[in-house]
């Protein structure tokens, strides 16, 4: 198993994201825009805000206010996926920072892992297997082991 070194940039990064997302009581377009920017400083990819209509940054805003409360997977998950650079992987780290108590990341070390299948882009995009990985973790949430 390997050890997580409190110094490690990537931890410390986690924790700080981690505090910072937890100081947001309520989500607006600009503080949905700032913590994507901040979410995609951990992924090799630049981050476009994509909405397709007006509404569309206004509804995931509003997706992660309910993200605080429960967890949802079909319309809400679409609409911030959809913003988000039709990205699955980027809407699971930004949710995960909102309430990481019911997200979890899904990138594709987590699917491989997960589903013992190489993790090509449709199967990444996929929220009906990111809803399955939830419920996984979900089911095993309890168990001692």
């Amino acid at each position: 198993m390997k050890r997580i070194k409190p110094r490690d940039s990537y931890h410390q990064s986690y924790l700080a994201l981690l505090r910072h997302f937890t100081a947001v009581s309520f989500w607006n377009i600009d503080s949905l825009i700032v913590a994507a920017h901040a979410v995609y400083g951990w992924m090799p990819t630049i981050l476009e805000i994509n909405p397709k209509g007006d509404g569309d940054v206004s509804r995931a805003a509003e997706s992660l206010n309910r993200a605080q409360r429960e967890f949802f997977a079909d319309q809400d998950l679409e609409n911030l996926v959809r913003v988000v650079n039709n990205s699955l992987v980027g809407a699971s780290k930004l949710l995960h920072f909102t309430a990481p108590d019911k997200f979890a990341i899904w990138d594709s070390n987590v699917y491989r892992s997960f589903s013992g299948q190489s993790p090509h882009q449709y199967r990444l995009r996929n929220t009906s297997e990111f809803k399955r990985y939830h419920d996984w973790l979900n089911s095993v949430r309890g168990d001692p082991r």
